[in-house]
């Protein structure tokens, strides 16, 4: 056999057998060779429970504590008008539950009252965010938040609210 031809059928051999050494390659089986079982991801609960008296444009926003920005939720959390006493509710899907997912919720609260959601966004413009603690994939949880306050004082507020018992994730 020529040379070279020895040449390639060393480099590939050796190839062929660091493959098969190598956890989680093609050849590895089962959870006994380090490969994840199971749901890797959670769910988070979010949104908002409107106990003011005016209509909030809310925008749930989420990121890992590692990340410097944050995204818009899409799908079923996207920003939307909620009413005046109207619950409203979805979830968001975390990929990497250890990273420390966290969920920020804003709402625009409208300026005037014309009987329905629509129309420009208003004042005041307040915040929450809940910084989730890590519980680990396939765990669920639920980090919501309650909007509080009336037009004549002008004292609107946002503060955490964890969507009932059993679905606190701080």
């Amino acid at each position: 056999m020529p040379a070279r031809a020895n040449g390639f059928w060393m480099k590939h051999a050796f190839l062929a057998v660091l493959i098969a050494l190598v956890p989680g390659s093609a050849f590895a089986q089962g959870g006994s060779h380090g490969i994840p079982q199971g749901r890797q991801w959670s769910w988070v609960g979010v949104g908002v429970d409107n106990k003011s008296d005016s209509c909030a444009w809310i925008t749930i926003y989420w990121s890992y504590k590692s990340e410097a920005h944050w995204r818009i939720a899409g799908g079923a959390s996207r920003p939307r008008w909620v009413g005046p006493g109207q619950r409203w509710g979805s979830r968001e899907r975390f990929n990497h539950p250890l990273l420390g997912p966290q969920i920020r919720t804003r709402a625009q609260v409208m300026s005037t009252a014309n009987g329905q959601c629509t129309g420009k966004t208003g004042r005041p413009d307040i915040t929450t965010q809940i910084n989730l603690s890590p519980k680990g994939p396939g765990i669920d949880c639920g980090a919501g938040a309650e909007l509080t306050g009336n037009r004549s004082a002008n004292n609107y507020r946002i503060f955490p609210n964890p969507l009932g018992p059993g679905f606190n994730c701080r």
